[in-house]
């Protein structure tokens, strides 16, 4: 179904690699983060709980069941937790994001799906009392 959608293929994956070389602590926690989500499931899959299905798959109902549950709840509070983040910057802070800098020689302004980076800068314009709070709390951390 993929190939029917993306039709065209340069089949140029060589520049691919450069991202991981630049963000492989991203990728070497995404991996932990990955496992620790799963590696339960692979424990419980090798007990008597365990239920072989058409000879392939391998399921322990009452375990997995508890499991996706908890998955949606997590997934859930992390989307709720990031978005009043997100959302709630102006009214917490008292201050508005004029620009954002991703390197040192470029600003734009904000885009709705921007993210911010580790090393990325934010122009902010408000109450010089508030911008002055924020620059301490962020010099702070």
């Amino acid at each position: 179904m993929i190939k029917r959608y993306f039709k065209k293929n340069s089949g140029r994956y060589r520049p691919l690699l450069a991202y991981f070389k630049k963000y492989w602590m991203l990728i070497v926690t995404n991996f932990f983060y990955i496992l620790g989500l799963y590696v339960h499931n692979f424990v419980f899959w090798t007990t008597d709980l365990k239920m072989v299905v058409a000879s392939s798959f391998v399921c322990a109902p009452s375990y997995d069941l508890a499991s996706c549950i908890a998955m949606f709840t997590n997934i859930s509070a992390t989307v709720i937790l990031i978005s009043r983040l997100e959302m709630n910057f102006r009214d917490k802070y008292k201050l508005n994001v004029i620009a954002i800098a991703h390197s040192k020689s470029e600003m734009n302004l904000p885009a709705a799906d921007d993210v911010l980076g580790l090393h990325d800068s934010i122009l902010v314009a408000g109450p010089k009392d508030a911008i002055d709070q924020f620059e301490e709390l962020m010099n702070s951390k």
